[in-house]
């Protein structure tokens, strides 16, 4: 199992199949920044609104 984080496991229960670390590290960056850019445009910052790491 490796050094999967909490988040990749919760993931990979919901899709039903397992993925690869490093394939999620990357989907996981690219996710995370699309989700920053979306919140900048819409004048959202960390921490404000309930925005935040959920």
């Amino acid at each position: 199992m490796g050094n999967k984080s909490a988040l990749q496991l919760e993931v990979e229960k919901e899709m039903g199949f397992e993925i690869d670390e490093d394939l999620f590290g990357y989907l996981e960056h690219y996710a995370r920044r699309k989700l920053e850019v979306a919140n900048k445009s819409a004048g959202r910052a960390w921490g404000e609104d309930g925005y935040g790491d959920e």
